[in-house]
């Protein structure tokens, strides 16, 4: 039913697979932080944050689910 399911990882894939990930990660947090850097105001700022965080973390769960079943 499931074919990949019981196989054995390679871990020179799986070690591939997690450095581009976190690269990944690292980007959209450099950019979140430049745009809040580059925000309007003080009150505007912290909301945007707030709201920064929470997107990245969405997109986070979203991504590494997605990568555990894959």
């Amino acid at each position: 039913m499931f074919p990949g399911l019981f196989q054995r990882p390679n871990k020179a894939e799986a070690l591939k697979q997690l450095r581009s990930q976190l690269a990944i990660f690292g980007a959209w947090v450099a950019v979140i932080r430049i745009l809040i850097l580059f925000s309007s105001s003080r009150e505007s700022r912290q909301q945007e944050y707030t709201r920064a965080e929470e997107e990245l973390l969405r997109l986070c769960i979203h991504y590494k689910l997605t990568a555990m079943f894959h």
